[in-house]
């Protein structure tokens, strides 16, 4: 993407954006031909790229969040939120929504359909935003060791699958289900430094205890389970036993052991 003023300035214009948060749209990777149209004020190509990253599930889940954000950032729609003194009494002051573009073979009713749906939308995520504002004071008041503990009960509790081994299938999910328990699902982005640094430290240290806790099982549990793994070969009257046999016989389980464990359990046969 071109670094020139003038572009960081039509994003900004465009996007609703801080000058702070320019660094993350790298992630995005912006064609040079999108930041001309930009520079010729032209904002469709951008819409479209945006959109396209959104939908692309080989992509990271926090690449696509942040494209969906930054897209609902471009609607029509013109949106303020006034976020100061947030009360659950108070109304929230939302200018007057502007739908005025339509096809001219649309029917009245289908217009009608249209604003109808796009009222919705506009309600949704002025939900999620007050709710990642609302999110921000209290996650800025824990302690490092009370955000790993939120984030881990969480996961431990929701995403059972977990006790059984670390998968890097699952744990994303549910990682990313925590996010949007506390709020900030489609704001990550927009998180202060501080709060955010202390989110990533949480993440590994989730991470890490689910493999540690699952280590510690492996260390108790291994005995028990050579026992089993044989009185399963026995009833099937196989004699010979290898790692693959093993390893079926976790698959069959449902756990995730390490490669160490067959090696074990094999060299104890």
């Amino acid at each position: 993407m071109k670094t020139n003023i003038e572009a960081k300035f039509k994003l900004i214009e465009i996007l609703n954006i801080s000058p702070v948060e320019l660094s993350y749209i790298k992630d995005l990777t912006i064609p040079e031909n999108i930041v001309s149209e930009l520079l010729n004020g032209e904002s469709g190509a951008l819409k479209v790229h945006l959109e396209n990253i959104q939908n692309d599930e080989t992509l990271p889940v926090d690449t696509r969040l942040l494209a969906a954000c930054l897209k609902n950032r471009m609607k029509d729609s013109v949106i303020r939120i006034k976020m100061d003194g947030l009360d659950e009494d108070e109304d929230d002051e939302v200018e007057e929504e502007n739908y005025g573009y339509f096809d001219e073979d649309l029917t009245e009713e289908e217009k009608e359909a249209i604003k109808e749906n796009e009222k919705e939308r506009n309600k949704m995520w002025r939900d999620r935003e007050i709710e990642f504002h609302k999110s921000i004071p209290i996650l800025k008041k824990y302690t490092q060791e009370e955000m790993n503990s939120v984030m881990f009960n969480y996961i431990w509790e929701h995403f059972p699958l977990l006790q059984k081994g670390f998968d890097r299938k699952i744990y994303p999910k549910a990682r990313d289900s925590f996010f949007g328990h506390i709020g900030i699902a489609y704001y990550r982005y927009q998180l202060p430094q501080k709060v955010q640094d202390k989110i990533n430290i949480a993440d590994d240290y989730v991470k890490n205890e689910i493999i540690n806790r699952f280590k510690k099982l492996e260390i108790e549990s291994i005995d028990k389970w050579a026992i089993q793994y044989k009185q399963s070969m026995d009833e099937l009257g196989v004699k010979k036993y290898t790692k693959s046999s093993i390893k079926g016989f976790f698959d069959e389980l449902g756990l995730k052991v390490s490669s160490i464990v067959i090696d074990t359990i094999k060299s104890k046969l």
